[in-house]
């Protein structure tokens, strides 16, 4: 589903006055890439023209989008083990459903994405994921628009993918439900552009067994999170917009750590910063970066709070019309459970190449480098934990027909760590046949 004004989740009482910006969707990307860093550089498809419903009126209104991801891969160390990998073959179906209006004016739309995984080797790896969207758009005018939005995930961890319960290995996924309400509203007033956003996340862990028949407790990761977004920008030189920026946040969770600890993971954290975007439709270059102050404050005096520079970069360069290259550097935290951990520092930079052969075929390459600075407290917790993480990935895209096409999937992945079972290395090969109605 399109997301021309998508901004990132919600704090209660701004639920219907607040709004977020590209910037705001980098945050909520930096919260779930620690386990697994996004692959980067898919090239850019043209969409085919949608259909409507029918002749009727009403239903002209909107229009239906079904699509449908067929997929065979094959994974060498399905468990990140450090040693005594296990390797399988998954295969996957992933449905998409998209209703969109077609309003001139506003908008609103709806999405429900199942996603099914089947191992080859061993069934207890086997998953079943959805997720259920719906958000809508008011426009007050051409510049200023109200957009609202509700999101429940099912979703799963896959066994071992924890990077902070290194060498656990649970007899099943864990799955987890997502709760998510967002309001971002986002206006301008001529060479003056405003942004507010809030979100509400909760998240509920279910537990499970390992597969030496003991419980791993996974309800200390049930946590709400809410955070409110604001910025303020003005085009001193065009078509550059300078801006400020500053959010603030608040994680509240259900237990305590591993159930036995004396603390929580409670926390309050606000981040200020000032940059500078460059995104004007049909030119060679854009990119938006800022640099600033990031502090995350918790509540149990055992945990050490958070005081860090905070940066983002996010580049897209078009070479020549077939030749693409995006460069991404950003920081972010992310609580852990860990023993003695308040939260993880995670600092990544990485860069894509794509490259359009011709209108049927395209291929791409992506690397990234991610270092995870675990702060720990040494009074409960000896070990000051630090991972440096690459990845490697290679792409490629072919178009079958109008509503098909075939895409080709190569990825690396190395973690380095001073943990013990927390070192390994991956390679992970697919192919994905996408049709779409």
């Amino acid at each position: 589903m399109k997301h021309t004004f998508r901004f990132s989740n919600y704090f209660g009482t701004l639920l219907l006055m607040c709004g977020t910006s590209t910037v705001a969707l980098a945050a909520e990307e930096r919260a779930s890439a620690s386990s697994d860093v996004p692959v980067l550089g898919t090239p850019s498809e043209e969409k085919k023209a949608p259909f409507n419903l029918s002749d009727n009126w009403l239903y002209s209104l909107m229009t239906l989008d079904i699509e449908g991801d067929f997929g065979a891969k094959y994974l060498d160390n399905i468990y990140k083990a450090t040693s005594g990998e296990e390797s399988d073959f998954v295969f996957s179906f992933e449905p998409e459903i998209n209703l969109e209006s077609n309003l001139t004016k506003h908008e609103f739309g709806f999405r429900f994405a199942p996603e099914f995984g089947y191992y080859l080797a061993d069934e207890r790896n086997n998953y079943a994921d959805w997720v259920v969207e719906a958000d809508g758009r008011y426009d007050f005018s051409t510049t200023d628009a109200l957009r609202v939005g509700a999101l429940y995930k099912h979703g799963h961890v896959g066994i071992g993918s924890f990077e902070d319960d290194a060498g656990s290995i649970n007899s099943e996924p864990v799955e987890y439900d997502l709760y998510r309400l967002e309001s971002s509203f986002i206006g301008q007033r001529n060479l003056t552009h405003y942004e507010i956003a809030g979100y509400w996340n909760s998240y509920d862990y279910d537990s499970v067994f390992r597969r030496d028949s003991t419980f791993s407790n996974q309800d200390d990761r049930d946590h709400d999170q809410r955070e409110v977004i604001g910025k303020l920008g003005y085009e001193f030189v065009q078509p550059y917009v300078f801006y400020i920026r500053a959010a603030a946040n608040e994680r509240d969770y259900d237990h305590r750590v591993d159930s036995s600890s004396t603390y929580r993971l409670d926390s309050d954290g606000y981040n200020v910063a000032a940059g500078v975007s460059r995104d004007v439709p049909g030119e060679d270059f854009r990119f938006d970066t800022y640099v600033g102050y990031m502090d995350q404050d918790y509540d149990a005096m055992q945990l050490s709070d958070i005081e860090e520079l905070d940066f983002y970069f996010d580049g897209e360069w078009d070479i020549t019309p077939d030749d693409i290259l995006g460069l991404r550097f950003d920081r972010w935290i992310k609580d852990s459970t860990t023993n003695g951990v308040s939260g993880i520092v995670n600092t990544r930079v990485g860069a894509d190449f794509t490259h359009i052969y011709n209108e049927k075929l395209s291929v791409g390459a992506d690397a990234s480098y991610t270092n995870a600075d675990f702060e720990t407290s040494q009074a409960l917790n000896p070990l000051d934990r630090d991972d440096d993480i690459y990845d490697l990935g290679l792409n490629s895209r072919y178009l079958l027909n109008q509503n098909a096409k075939l895409k080709f999937e190569y990825d690396y992945r190395k973690r380095n760590s001073n943990r013990a079972f927390a070192s390994y290395d991956s390679h992970a090969v697919g192919l994905t046949l996408a049709l779409e109605y």
